[in-house]
């Protein structure tokens, strides 16, 4: 059962990666099962034992990106998150650096906005929660406007070092990051 389970997460990985390294080569629409199979040196019937569809592949290769991004922001302790905003952003840089072509290549496929776009989800189910949000749970306009600008500031920067499109790094990132956000966000607290 465990070298069934290997050779699963083998194949489905073999995959993704053949879809995305394809895709920085051509328009998705014009890649097929046959490219896949070609770039993954699998066959047809190990790339229909898990998928039935290029479109399957790429839908699963975001839905899986979404999903362990929203597990960064749901594992953050939004109570301490402006006292430790440099530990967590920290934390953030850590696991896109754990497989960042894998990241780059996936905000290269729609220049980032669905990946982003759950980023920025998940920040603001975090911030939902915060307790510098007024007793009745809504931020005042000004308010509402920092946190915005916090969201997008911080899901933008990191979309910008993703696509080489950043002076700063990864590594840097959390540490000009946190400043500002402490800056924008301290009238709050």
């Amino acid at each position: 059962m465990k070298n069934e389970y290997r050779s699963s997460i083998r194949s489905k990985n073999l995959i993704r990666n053949a879809l995305l390294s394809l895709m920085t080569e051509k328009p998705f629409e014009k890649i097929t099962i046959t490219d896949i199979v070609n770039r993954a040196d699998i066959n047809r019937g190990t790339f229909y034992a898990h998928y039935r569809s290029t479109t399957e592949v790429l839908e699963k290769i975001q839905s899986d990106a979404i999903s362990e991004v929203k597990t960064i922001f749901e594992s953050m302790d939004y109570k301490n998150f402006f006292n430790e905003c440099e530990k967590t952003l920290k934390e953030i840089s850590e696991f896109l650096k754990k497989d960042l072509e894998y990241y780059k290549m996936l905000v290269v496929i729609d220049g980032g906005k669905g990946f982003v776009s759950s980023w920025k989800e998940s920040l603001v189910n975090f911030f939902s929660g915060a307790s510098f949000l007024n007793s009745q749970g809504f931020p005042t306009n000004e308010m509402y406007l920092a946190i915005n600008f916090v969201i997008n500031g911080l899901a933008d920067t990191y979309l910008d070092i993703l696509l080489g499109k950043s002076k700063i790094t990864l590594d840097e990132a959390p540490i000009y990051l946190s400043t500002l956000v402490k800056r924008v966000m301290s009238p709050y607290l």
